[in-house]
This record gives C-alpha cells, sequence and structure tokens, in this order.
C-alpha cells in the first residue's frame, strides 16, 4: 500500500487531537495511524446506524438502574453527620476515623 502525503487541515488536527484513541493513547500513535483508521476502503460499509441503535437501546434500562439505585442508596445518607469524630489535615482535607 503507498501512502498519501500527510498534510493535516485544522479541523483535522482537532479530530486527531480529540478523538477516542487520541484520549485514551496520548502522544503514542501518530496521524498516519488515526488517518488508517478513518480514511480505509472498508469504513463505508460499517454499520453505524445500527451500532447506534443498539447501543441506545440499552438507555432505558441504564436509566431505570440509576433510578433504582438512588432510591435504594439515597445520598443524604451520606451528607448526615457522623457519629464519629473528623480530622482536618495540614492540606484541608478532612478525615473522619471510625474505630
Amino acid at each position: 500500500m503507498k501512502h498519501k502525503d500527510v498534510d493535516p487541515s485544522l479541523p483535522d488536527f482537532f479530530h486527531y487531537a480529540f478523538s477516542h484513541a487520541g484520549l485514551l493513547t496520548g502522544p503514542y500513535y501518530t496521524y498516519r495511524t488515526f488517518q488508517d483508521l478513518y480514511s480505509t476502503d472498508n469504513a463505508a460499509r460499517a454499520d453505524c446506524d445500527g451500532a447506534c441503535l443498539r447501543r441506545l437501546s440499552r438507555l432505558p434500562a441504564y436509566i431505570a438502574l440509576f433510578l433504582l439505585a438512588g432510591y435504594l442508596f439515597p445520598l443524604k445518607v451520606q451528607r448526615r453527620t457522623p457519629d464519629f469524630p473528623c480530622v482536618y489535615s495540614r492540606n484541608g482535607f478532612k478525615f473522619c476515623l471510625n474505630f
């Protein structure tokens, strides 16, 4: 496979820097790797809409589990005053000792 010249535009550079691979791997992959990943001949055959709909179909279950967890484990339990002594460290962090 013969490589094309690489001359990214400003939007290409932005997408390269803030893509999921860029955020996870950092500077350990090149722009050519990014270009090969997203500019292949097989990219047109990918079922992006189907994959998106499969992920969105799980959303109601996630929302229901989130609401159930909020009902079973309310935050007001965490906000109440503790029954054990709390100590502030030199840098301002609060440590509650329970022993």
